[in-house]
């Protein structure tokens, strides 16, 4: 596990920011339900289709925590949680994704990167021109950021 000194170095190490765009995201996104098996019950769902059914699935579930989808400069996509504790089973849950993905020429790679918890009133909010897809809470205050970096 990486560890930073403040929850803003350990965000901006996933270089988000920049760019957003949610059509490559959503495609990502249904790949990788392609390969979970996934089954999406919605004709075209929209990326917050995707991201809600990942959040929920007691099958893939990450972290136990909302995801954050962003992307790098250079088109990688990055699917983050915000967590206290990774617990071994979200952190099996994210290597069997890594594994089934590269299986599949999908490269993944999975991060944890510690902080150190904070205390709510003192989160840390992205700047407000970052570029991303939250749902739920768009602080950090939890300690452990993890997930998946998408590989472009």
């Amino acid at each position: 596990m990486e560890q930073y000194n403040s929850a803003e170095e350990a965000f901006n190490s996933l270089n988000i920011g920049i760019r957003f765009e949610k059509i490559p995201c959503r495609h990502a996104l249904k790949k990788i339900f392609e390969i979970l098996d996934i089954e999406i019950n919605i004709r075209n769902p929209s990326l917050s289709d995707l991201v809600l059914k990942l959040c929920n699935s007691r099958r893939w579930r990450m972290g136990g925590k909302s995801l954050k989808i962003g992307m790098t400069i250079n088109g990688d996509i990055i699917i983050l949680s915000d967590v206290y504790d990774y617990l071994p089973q979200h952190k099996e849950v994210c290597e069997n994704i890594v594994n089934i993905a590269n299986n599949n020429n999908i490269n993944i790679e999975m991060f944890e990167k510690s902080y150190g918890r904070l205390e709510v009133q003192n989160s840390f909010y992205p700047p407000a021109n970052t570029k991303w897809y939250c749902e739920g809470y768009s602080k950090f205050y939890r300690g452990i950021l993890v997930g998946l970096i998408i590989h472009s």
